[in-house]
């Protein structure tokens, strides 16, 4: 995975929390690849707000406990992280692609990035469901902090 800054992870979160937000059910953009974007968009702010409350500018100068975090995509124990973060309450139970591969918060975005099926539609729409109120928080989180 390629290192990022703060500065860049709260560029990103920004870029795809705006083109999330600008892609309705309507638009012509497909519902995996929407929700692609709003896992990006979470897994970015995330890891901005993790490194801004850990008050680490760049993850080479992090520790490698860290280090090690900040360079997955497992936004579940990105949200755990995060001191005195109200949304830990999110919970993203696993389930099976028809293929029969079990996804988990960690590897969610691989299977939107290879646009692999589920029979569980339930379990997509609560991780959208979810993944739209951490992103939603996240952008609450941002102002606050001001935007770089």
């Amino acid at each position: 995975m390629l290192r990022a800054n703060q500065r860049e992870y709260q560029k990103s979160y920004l870029k795809h929390y705006h083109t999330y937000a600008n892609c309705d059910d309507n638009s012509k953009i497909s519902y995996i690849s929407r929700s692609l974007i709003l896992v990006y968009c979470v897994e970015s702010g995330l890891k901005y707000v993790l490194m801004k409350t850990q008050r680490v500018d760049n993850i080479d100068k992090a520790r490698d406990d860290l280090k090690q975090l900040l360079m997955s995509h497992d936004y579940e124990r990105l949200l755990t992280s995060i001191p005195k973060c109200a949304i830990s309450r999110y919970r993203f139970p696993p389930f099976y692609t028809k293929h029969g591969d079990l996804i988990r918060a960690n590897n969610y975005h691989q299977m939107l990035r290879y646009a692999i099926l589920t029979d569980d539609q339930d379990a997509l729409r609560k991780y959208n469901e979810q993944l739209k109120g951490i992103a939603d928080w996240l952008n609450e989180k941002v102002k606050e902090y001001g935007i770089q």
